[in-house]
């Protein structure tokens, strides 16, 4: 981006329980997304950012949030977005309908209904007007122009035209392109590298793909040659050398040669980063390591990956009230 709605919508940033896709309109998470970077949360929610002690470091205060990136992190307030830094402190005042995380130096925002590209003053870098986009990975976004996908480069200028109908983002010099229904994989000139033949995929990470045929998960090397065998419910993108799967209804992590790093026994979770995975047990979400050991208990109501040392996090309602009181310190904005 987690699983569930990263996902379900992922996610924020990339969860795993099955869920969307929308890294950056992110029209599509994923973790499964990016799991997707989709702060939803429970109805009335609040969200904010923990350390790896779980200590709050930012109270839960905002309507929804993305992870932090390039030391922002786009937050919603009133009902429109803006950005804030480490210490909540206000950089980019909000004003977009819709906002999320930067790349490349800059980031998705939807103002008017459209998107464009912000740098981090705030200031227009590419004036809105797409349907949808995502955030730029190796010098080109993905974006929408009525129901069709392209790709533009940083002075907004259509490199690969818009006619796929789903596109996600590059990673490994491919990106996942959607065509008649099936999925396939287009290099930086929009050629196919690998034919659209799958019913679903994800982008590649760390040399595989996961791909869908025949209600089957595996996975996929660069050149589309089949390396691990079709037999899960559902799998996510490898992330620090693990790959979160779904067996038997619960979710777990194989290594690149398909043995588990960690059986399945979560409800759902998030790819690894910073050695840390999201991941629920018995109704909340905590964080764990590649020997299964919590390093956050599954208390949280909602949480999100790792990044720049902070994880956005929703506390379980009971404490909602007690987390979104600022620290002494804090200051509003």
């Amino acid at each position: 981006m987690l699983l569930e709605r990263r996902l379900t919508i992922q996610a924020r940033r990339r969860k795993l329980s099955i869920a969307v896709r929308h890294p950056a309109s992110l029209a599509s998470i994923l973790v499964l997304a990016p799991l997707l970077a989709l702060a939803q949360g429970e109805p009335g929610g609040r969200w904010g950012f923990i350390d790896r002690s779980a200590r709050w470091v930012l109270p839960a205060r905002y309507e929804s949030v993305r992870g932090f990136a390039a030391g922002l992190a786009a937050v919603k307030s009133g009902g429109i977005w803006g950005y804030i830094d480490h210490a909540g402190n206000t950089v980019i005042a909000p004003r977009f309908e819709d906002a999320w995380s930067f790349s490349d130096g800059l980031a998705p925002v939807r103002l008017a209904g459209r998107w464009g590209y912000i740098d981090r003053s705030g200031a227009a870098v590419i004036e809105p007007r797409f349907d949808d986009a995502g955030g730029f990975s190796e010098g080109l976004a993905r974006v929408r122009q009525g129901n069709r996908w392209g790709f533009i480069d940083k002075s907004g200028e259509f490199r690969i035209p818009p006619s796929f109908d789903f596109a996600g983002s590059f990673a490994d010099g491919l990106a996942r392109a959607e065509s008649g229904g099936k999925s396939g994989f287009v290099d930086h000139s929009g050629k196919w590298a690998v034919a659209a033949v799958f019913d679903d995929a994800r982008g590649f990470s760390e040399g595989f793909s996961a791909v869908k045929s025949h209600e089957r998960w595996g996975f996929i090397s660069r050149y589309g040659s089949s390396r691990l065998a079709f037999r899960y419910e559902a799998a996510a993108s490898y992330s620090e050398g693990a790959a979160a799967v779904l067996e038997k209804g619960l979710w777990g992590f194989i290594d690149r040669r398909g043995r588990w790093v960690l059986k399945p026994r979560f409800a759902a979770c998030s790819d690894f980063s910073a050695g840390a995975a999201a991941a629920k047990s018995g109704g909340g979400w905590g964080y764990v390591d590649k020997a299964g050991n919590w390093l956050i208990p599954p208390r949280f109501s909602d949480v999100m990956d790792f990044s720049e040392g902070l994880a956005a996090a929703m506390p379980p309602p009971r404490e909602q009230l007690k987390s979104s009181k600022p620290a002494a310190s804090d200051s509003r904005h």
